[in-house]
């Protein structure tokens, strides 16, 4: 994920949503294997909807009206 991304449908339906930021291969087989403990946090929003990516104001970039996800979100697997 480089870029926030419209996930609203697919967190509905799923258990759980994984993520990664440039990670390698390897680290993450690591943590899907439970060998390590997944780390980091969201470095941004991710809106609920298209509509509310087109409702927020264009000169405030952060500003989605109820978020899916918040700016530093993390939950371990």
């Amino acid at each position: 994920m480089v870029r926030p991304a419209v996930l609203g449908r697919i967190a509905d339906q799923a258990s759980t949503l994984i993520s990664e930021f440039g990670a390698s291969d390897s680290a993450i087989v690591d943590v899907l294997s439970g060998r390590v403990a997944s780390a980091g946090k969201l470095p941004f929003r991710l809106p609920t909807s298209m509509e509310s990516v087109l409702a927020q104001p264009c000169d405030r970039p952060a500003n989605h009206i109820a978020p899916l996800f918040s700016y530093g979100h993390s939950t371990p697997l």
